[in-house]
């Protein structure tokens, strides 16, 4: 008998944090917030929170952002 996946199709909110950071278009992490608002991500403040994490999703923006800049 097959086995039913149970994963979703749609991305989690963190998922999509980091597809946002790797645009290169926010700055912040309250930039990367609203935007996941804008989608439709109900989230509250502590889901994308942490030093850890801040500092990684900051660190892909950031990353993206030269490379932006690089291309054109």
């Amino acid at each position: 008998m097959p086995v039913a996946k149970l994963t979703s199709s749609r991305k989690t909110a963190l998922e999509r944090a980091i597809d946002i950071a790797r645009l290169g278009r926010c700055e912040t992490l309250d930039d990367i917030r609203r935007q996941l608002h804008r989608e439709g991500f109900g989230l509250q403040r502590h889901e994308i929170a942490g030093p850890v994490l801040t500092q990684q999703l900051l660190g892909i923006a950031r990353r993206a952002r030269a490379a932006v800049c690089e291309d054109s």
